[in-house]
């Protein structure tokens, strides 16, 4: 992803190999798997298949076995085929809290995460997607910032990688319980956070708000935000934030308020925040 197109003739003097077409059928439902796959391809033709579309690619022959869902391997455990490169944001749920992750790729018993701070020290995990489905899961594996689970029973993978739920999608939230403080008009007054995403937060507080009144948000571990309250119900207040944190900005704020004090400790300040202090 991000390289930028080629010709064919382009594609074989880099691959350095011989290449065939390839044609694959691109659902809307499917974007993550099949178009992160080829995006790195020439197109060669693009067939209304009713259902998809049916893209004919050039892929050099080392590279065909990247547009099949990977094998079984003995030697990490996987006891079905995984789909890979399936790039989803969800989040995981322990008694610790709730936290961020993307799903790397997927298979009907097990996952792969791509983490941004340690595991909390806990065996019981719930995988949810952004359909709101909550999957039960237990680590396997670690290496790094990635981590392998096992499903505590198998999961249709077409429906997983579809997302589909009779209800709208919505911006992963964080359930949060963060005391804070907001500053209206110059004067601070305690507030909490109860939930918190990447646009927005929802706060508690005594202090009445009109809609529509702007204030700047500061809590341990955020930096301070510029907020404006959208919707009331007395004492709870949804709020929009005027800049929108990156996905790793919310996942590590969102771990150091959780998480215990030796691990917040090990986790590194995103990058626009480091900036700000």
């Amino acid at each position: 992803p991000g390289e930028p197109s080629a010709s064919l003739a382009e594609h074989r003097r880099m691959s350095g190999a011989a290449g065939r077409p390839c044609t694959c059928t691109y659902r809307p439902d499917s974007r993550s798997v099949i178009k992160l796959r080829l995006s790195r391809y020439q197109e060669c033709s693009v067939i209304d298949a009713g259902q998809g579309v049916q893209k004919q690619v050039f892929i050099p022959d080392q590279d065909r076995e990247l547009c099949a869902p990977e094998k079984p391997n003995a030697g990490d455990g996987r006891r079905a085929p995984r789909i890979a490169l399936l790039i989803r944001s969800a989040k995981y749920i322990c008694s610790f809290g709730e936290f961020l992750c993307v799903v790397r790729d997927i298979s009907e018993t097990g996952t792969k995460l791509r983490l941004f701070h340690p595991l909390p020290p806990t065996e019981d995990l719930e995988l949810e997607l952004a359909t709101g489905d909550r999957i039960g899961m237990q680590k396997v594996w670690q290496h790094g910032n990635e981590a392998g689970f096992e499903f505590e029973s198998t999961r249709d993978v077409q429906e997983i990688i579809a997302e589909t739920s009779p209800f709208p999608k919505r911006p992963l939230r964080l359930q949060l319980d963060c005391r804070a403080t907001i500053y209206v008009k110059g004067a601070a007054h305690p507030a909490t956070i109860h939930d918190l995403s990447r646009q927005g937060a929802k706060i508690e507080t005594e202090l009445p708000l009109a809609l529509e009144q702007k204030m700047l948000l500061k809590a341990d571990n955020l930096p301070c935000l510029e907020a404006m309250a959208r919707w009331r119900t007395r004492p709870k207040y949804g709020l929009a934030l005027q800049q929108i944190l990156s996905f790793e900005e919310l996942a590590c704020a969102a771990a150091k308020m959780q998480l215990p004090a030796d691990l917040a400790r090990q986790i590194p300040a995103a990058h626009a925040f480091a900036r700000e202090a």
